[in-house]
């Protein structure tokens, strides 16, 4: 997913020293210009991905891998965060849409085997249901991508790890090589891109078991790892977040598993603060 999402096209990056930026200032450049892109941001911790579509901060995500975990408030605490890195690759918008809905992850068909026909019917089932989303056909290391409004295709892409092509002439070159060698088609929902949070309880994470890590890290990843490690704290929900820089609905499978097997307790907070001031003052 990760060498999807970003294409490796040199000539389209723009390289910034965070140092240098005062952060509001450059989110006004940003939109001033109408740009639609993504921007990854690296810290000595964490990796970010930042969705703009002709100049509007989208939602945000961390980087974990291959995997996107969402953080709404990212372009907020950008001022506050210590970048070592800012890299801005420009995209024509339709990629931006295309490549949230892929994200997202929200599937109506996961991993047909298609052939030409059968990619012309189902467009046409697109169509016929008016049908709001991405349609993504996948090679070896070519991702085709072809973004509808209303079942129309709005516009295609085809990414390839030296270029980005878009418009009628991708939708072509999509079609021709499904003929060719067929492909792998998944169908993405439209994506929401307000950043509606969940509310987060005021709870505070005590953890009443030991030795789990290897169990919890198997399970939900480095995540998963992180979120022991702030139990072992005693800290809020809430600082939770702030530390692990994701969304509520993010950790709330992970925190319903470690409840369920009685592994933490959710207390009410009405205790152990100086606990959590002496968690980050030890970062």
């Amino acid at each position: 997913m990760y060498s999807f999402i970003l294409p490796r096209v040199e000539s389209k990056r723009w390289y910034h020293s965070p140092k240098y930026l005062i952060m509001e200032k450059f989110l006004d450049y940003l939109k001033e210009r109408n740009f639609s892109g993504f921007s990854e941001m690296t810290s000595d911790v964490y990796t970010f991905i930042l969705f703009f579509l002709e100049g509007r901060a989208l939602k945000g995500f961390r980087l974990i891998g291959p995997t996107f975990y969402s953080f709404s408030s990212l372009s907020e605490r950008l001022p506050h965060l210590e970048l070592t890195q800012l890299i801005l690759y420009p995209t024509p918008p339709a990629f931006v849409t295309g490549v949230i809905d892929v994200v997202h992850d929200t599937l109506k068909h996961e991993e047909l085997h298609t052939t030409f026909d059968s990619l012309k019917l189902l467009l046409k089932d697109l169509e016929s249901d008016r049908f709001e989303g991405t349609v993504t056909i996948q090679w070896d290391n070519v991702e085709g991508i072809i973004v509808l409004h209303q079942g129309v295709p709005e516009t295609s892409l085809l990414v390839t790890p030296s270029s980005l092509g878009e418009g009628k002439d991708a939708l072509t070159e999509i079609l021709d090589r499904v003929k060719k060698e067929g492909g792998t088609i998944n169908v993405y929902y439209r994506a929401d891109t307000r950043n509606n949070q969940k509310s987060v309880p005021e709870r505070v994470l005590h953890l009443k078991a030991t030795g789990i890590k290897e169990e919890i890290t198997s399970r939900y990843g480095l995540l998963g790892a992180e979120l022991l490690e702030a139990a072992s704290q005693e800290m809020g929900l809430n600082d939770i977040l702030h530390f692990l820089c994701v969304d509520f609905s993010e950790i709330e499978p992970l925190c319903t598993y470690l409840t369920e097997k009685g592994y933490i307790e959710l207390r009410k907070r009405d205790v152990l603060e100086e606990k959590t001031r002496d968690f980050w003052n030890k970062l």
